[in-house]
């Protein structure tokens, strides 16, 4: 069975949230690996607190 242009359109958007979804995660990964090495740096004297 052939997609209409419009089911064609909407598996485009899906396909593009779902990019974005994982970029925005990967940016947010990418951020806390950083902020938990300056947290372990931070309080390097007082390792309880993590």
């Amino acid at each position: 069975m052939r997609k209409t242009s419009n089911e064609r359109f909407k598996e485009y958007q899906a396909q593009q949230a779902t990019r974005l979804k994982n970029e925005k995660l990967s940016v947010l990964d990418n951020y806390t690996i950083e902020l938990k090495a300056v947290a372990e740096i931070a309080l390097k004297k007082q390792p309880q607190l993590l």
